[in-house]
């Protein structure tokens, strides 16, 4: 019973011979490129996630030397404050009167934007939002 169409012999064909002569240094060299593509991505992983480790904590560090009463105080005091709320990393708040927030203050102990509309205000905190919102009680 023939296994083949054709006559001739499967092994001896030119890719065959190629596989036969070269197939271990091929081999090599795809383990060797996993290899490298394997050590890039836990090298630059970890780096990544150091930095960003660092950066929350230097955030956390510098919320937490700030005072309760000083969060208001930024804000126009506790009487301008009607509610606050929090949804990941905004916090939500309704004032008074938004024209007595202290913006530039406010930057400098974590916040990273202030977004300002008719009836509210919303703080973005990217930096660990959890113990900003602390202030607040």
């Amino acid at each position: 019973m023939k296994l083949f169409a054709s006559s001739q012999d499967p092994t001896n064909n030119p890719f065959t011979q190629f596989l036969v002569s070269y197939g271990i240094w091929i081999a090599v060299g795809v383990c060797a490129l996993v290899g490298l593509a394997v050590a890039f991505f836990l090298i630059f992983f970890k780096y990544r996630g150091k930095k960003w480790n660092d950066e929350a904590d230097n955030a956390e560090k510098r919320i937490s030397n700030q005072p309760k009463t000083d969060i208001y105080s930024l804000l126009g005091g506790k009487e301008n404050v009607v509610s606050h709320d929090r949804m990941k990393s905004r916090i939500i708040l309704q004032l008074k009167d938004d024209t007595l927030v202290n913006a530039d203050k406010l930057k400098g102990i974590g916040v990273d934007s202030i977004i300002k509309m008719s009836n509210k205000t919303i703080l973005v905190v990217e930096q660990d939002p959890e113990t900003f919102y602390s202030l607040f009680n």
